[in-house]
């Protein structure tokens, strides 16, 4: 499971569950708590307090997709801000990045098919 404190807890809920499409497993908003279904893992959200500070990471929340280019498209017509498709030949794989209305790193990424 992977787990990720926001400031702005509802914003992060929505646009994971309605731009990313994660299935919302269970939601406690009094205590800002939600966990989402992401393929085989889970991703707590969990609402930052206010008085709690904020630690910069160089890490981020990486995502498999079958169609990286299409999920692309799919993520700027919802108004993403995504980067350009970024290629990694000499690990196999293409993606790129962008990030939740928190501020927080995604990426999307998907392995080289063989021609």
């Amino acid at each position: 499971m992977i787990q990720l404190r926001v400031n702005d807890w509802p914003a992060c809920v929505a646009w994971y569950g309605d731009v990313l499409g994660l299935k919302t497993l269970m939601i406690d908003e009094q205590g800002g708590f939600a966990l989402m279904e992401a393929g085989g893992a889970k991703l707590a959200i969990k609402a930052r307090p206010s008085a709690e500070p904020i630690v910069a990471s160089d890490s981020s929340i990486v995502f498999e997709v079958d169609d990286l280019e299409g999920e692309r498209h799919r993520l700027k017509r919802l108004g993403v801000e995504i980067g350009t498709i970024i290629e990694n030949p000499a690990e196999g794989f293409r993606e790129c990045r962008f990030a939740d209305p928190g501020g927080n790193a995604v990426t999307i990424f998907a392995w080289n098919r063989p021609v």
